[in-house]
């Protein structure tokens, strides 16, 4: 049987990840035999070329792998949010999503996975798109053999690891920025409070732990709406109904910024960059919304406390 070599991208990025994970052939065995299983999501609707993939995933010899295959997308997404795995074999044509979305829906949800992309040989164009667009290779079913397989799926977990390196220090950057902002923001909304002040933080780790997770909640709901306001006025019963129990636990300023950094850490310690600004732009938003929230709740229980400059020039998030 001809077998076809893999078309390699022309994207000087690219390039740059291959040089950078290069590993000569002689060495390649023994360093994939002295890994850990490898956990492998196939999302593959054709049962011919599921079993294909499967026989030849079978006969590597240098690797052990364990493979879970989804036969769409919904279910494959499914998959990869209850289970961890170190790579996704995506075909791009299913049932339930066709051409590149296929792939970028994918790459949404999960940016930290490294994703090879199965195609035919008329796709090459796609191919090239998507790993423009972030994917690690891109194989033509027709092409693929178990030699071939063995060393993409090598390759790509290790490009994806110095990309995860390189986006969790742009990550720091951003949440070290984000964080400078919000210090600011928050000293000139306490200003226009009329020199008021919330009661210190009283709330148990388990009401604290609580509030993060309803926070995240609603920052990971306001990147689905399109209108940030209409989104707003929908939950601000949520956003209230969150304040009240902060009030309730006489929480304070440095307990909110503490639930924000805490809850927009976890959010874009993995996302995209696109996700990644999003969750920034909203979250400092909905920040701003529930600390308003807070100081009505005490204002209404006539709860306040005078607070001098001095004290609020030392507000700092930890």
């Amino acid at each position: 049987m001809a077998i076809l070599v893999k078309v390699s991208s022309n994207n000087p990025k690219d390039k740059k990840m291959e040089s950078i994970t290069q590993i000569n052939k002689s060495s390649l065995k023994e360093q994939i035999r002295e890994s850990k299983i490898i956990k492998i999501l196939l999302i593959e609707d054709n049962p011919p070329d599921a079993r294909l993939i499967k026989e030849y995933l079978n006969e590597t010899n240098n690797v052990k792998i364990n493979l879970t295959q989804a036969s769409n997308l919904a279910c494959g997404l499914d998959t990869l949010s209850v289970g961890k795995f170190d790579l996704v074999l995506l075909d791009l044509y299913l049932d339930d999503s066709f051409g590149s979305d296929t792939f970028y829906k994918t790459q949404f949800m999960f940016p930290e996975l490294p994703i090879i992309v199965l195609t035919g040989l008329k796709d090459k164009e796609i191919g090239v798109k998507v790993i423009k667009g972030g994917a690690q290779d891109y194989l033509t079913k027709e092409g693929i053999n178990n030699e071939i397989l063995e060393h993409a799926i090598y390759y790509a977990i290790e490009r994806k690891k110095y990309e995860n390196r390189l986006n969790q220090s742009k990550h720091n950057d951003a949440f070290k920025n984000e964080m400078e902002i919000i210090e600011i923001l928050l000293k000139e909304e306490l200003n226009n409070k009329k020199n008021y002040l919330m009661p210190v933080q009283k709330s148990t780790r388990k009401e604290f732990n609580n509030f993060v997770a309803t926070f995240e909640n609603l920052l990971e709901e306001s990147t689905q709406q399109t209108n940030l306001n209409n989104f707003l006025l929908i939950k601000t019963s949520k956003l209230n109904d969150l304040a009240h129990k902060i009030g309730s636990c006489y929480g304070g300023v440095q307990e909110i910024l503490e639930l924000y950094r805490i809850a927009l850490n976890n959010k874009i310690i993995q996302a995209t960059k696109i996700k990644r600004e999003i969750y920034l732009e909203q979250g400092r938003l909905l920040f701003l919304k529930l600390l308003s929230s807070v100081v009505n709740y005490y204002k209404d229980l006539s709860l306040f406390e005078e607070y001098s400059l001095e004290a609020l020039n030392d507000l700092k998030c930890k």
